[in-house]
């Protein structure tokens, strides 16, 4: 299990960063809650607030991480009701189709500021969102809007992963977050994580 928390945090680019206790830590997409691990590896003892919309993956964080902020909901650029196209075999569960979902049920969605809105956290300043969206990140950072800049890093999974066609959300990513002031700090060219840097923050 300990390895489990060291792998997702060197994928991730994690050593990066220098983490504190009581740091606010978002996981978008967190399935299992691997990264939970990693903090609990290095005795940090952070806020954490786990997101993930998969059935399976998300009783499997609930066990997990007993004392963590759980939501079994999905992440966007508007607060709604969406189909979710669900492969919980290989994680690769997303909002957007893909070839070879086993199931597809609706989930509820909302925007990353509704929800820091709802839980008042509009005053706190956010450390790190791991985001993992299976080709939705686009979204998921538009519906950050204003709140950006209080976020110090994102890492996130930008691979071939978006619908049909498998395209990268790099160029989409890379676009809306460079003109919120972040600057790409890291690249995981095995799994085409880039971790971003608020110079502003």
């Amino acid at each position: 299990i300990e390895n489990r928390g060291y792998s997702i945090g060197s994928a991730y680019l994690l050593d990066n960063i220098d983490f504190k206790d009581g740091d606010i830590i978002f996981d978008i997409g967190a399935n299992s809650g691997d990264l939970k691990i990693y903090f609990d590896n290095q005795k940090i003892k952070i806020q954490y607030f786990g997101f993930e919309p998969g059935r399976i993956e998300f009783q499997s964080l609930k066990k997990n991480n007993q004392d963590g902020n759980l939501f079994n909901l999905a992440l966007g650029d508007k607060n709604d009701t969406l189909p979710f196209y669900y492969n919980p075999e290989y994680g690769d569960s997303s909002l957007v189709e893909m070839k070879g979902y086993n199931e597809k049920y609706n989930v509820t969605v909302n925007t990353l500021s509704h929800f820091i809105n709802a839980k008042n956290l509009n005053k706190s300043k956010i450390k790190l969102i791991k985001l993992e969206a299976e080709g939705f990140e686009p979204e998921i950072l538009k519906g950050l809007d204003k709140f950006t800049k209080y976020v110090k890093y994102i890492s996130a999974d930008l691979g071939y992963e978006r619908g049909i066609d498998q395209t990268s959300t790099l160029p989409q990513a890379k676009k809306i977050l460079l003109k919120k002031n972040f600057k790409i700090i890291g690249i995981n060219n095995q799994r085409r994580v880039v971790l971003f840097k608020n110079l502003k923050f």
